[in-house]
């Protein structure tokens, strides 16, 4: 998991990690605010959201009368008859036609404005889901984080990278995990300037592990020559099997 504030080039990283994998199977889960990962890598057309499909769901459950019109694809109703269900082979096939192809073996599920208030049945299948989904591939990249997602991810085989620039620290607060005491951060666009006081405090306190310094590039051709080095550097160090040959 890639997390971080808003400007802080986190979903360049997710990206530049994920080309990393061409071998592998990959799932990209954008869990961001701002779907920047979704936009990015469907440009064409914004993919359909998971929380579309729960929203959806939770209007024909309740729906009286006329429903007010939602923007969804046409085959929305098939999905949601098939969530509503509750079976879990149609679970499966649901979430498994929400993900959109982004490359020759990598797939992409947009999270989108889930809200945090889901019933305890919806929290359920979403949980069954979205593990079903993990685990039928190899790698997963995830964007951002969304606070009803971060509990159901296997906490003990995640690995949280935290983004930061120098000049957003100030406002930057990790996601907490269950054991991870030292949370992992990379300095993005640094400029070889002084650090934030409060960073440099807690790398002293051991508070903070910084895994690697991504200068700035002067365009994006010199950020794919070497951005992916500077994380292979990083990531070895955290002994995550990443960039295979």
């Amino acid at each position: 998991m890639v997390s971080g504030p808003n400007g802080s080039g986190k979903t360049t990283i997710s990206t530049v990690l994920g080309e990393a994998f061409a071998n592998a199977s990959l799932l990209y889960i954008d869990a961001s605010v701002d779907c920047s990962l979704s936009h990015l890598l469907t440009p064409d057309k914004t993919p359909d959201s998971v929380a579309q499909l729960f929203s959806h769901n939770r209007e024909k459950l309740s729906q009286s009368g006329e429903s007010s019109p939602i923007t969804f694809e046409e085959n929305a109703d098939m999905k949601t008859k098939a969530l509503i269900s509750g079976g879990r082979e149609a679970i499966d096939w649901t979430f498994s036609e929400l993900t959109v192809p982004v490359g020759d073996d990598s797939d992409l599920l947009m999270i989108g404005d889930l809200t945090t208030a889901l019933d305890l049945r919806d929290n359920e299948k979403l949980a069954y889901g979205l593990k079903r989904l993990m685990d039928s591939y190899e790698t997963v990249i995830i964007d951002g984080e969304h606070p009803l997602i971060m509990p159901l991810l296997p906490q003990e085989i995640l690995h949280l990278i935290n983004v930061v620039t120098p000049a957003h620290f100030e406002e930057w607060q990790t996601p907490l995990l269950q054991d991870q005491t030292t949370p992992v951060v990379i300095l993005n666009e640094y400029d070889e300037e002084k650090l934030p006081t409060a960073l440099e405090e807690a790398l002293q306190q051991q508070h903070l592990r910084l895994l690697a310094k991504i200068p700035k590039y002067a365009n994006d051709a010199e950020r794919a020559k070497k951005m992916s080095q500077q994380l292979e550097s990083a990531f070895l160090r955290l002994n995550i099997p990443m960039f295979p040959v």
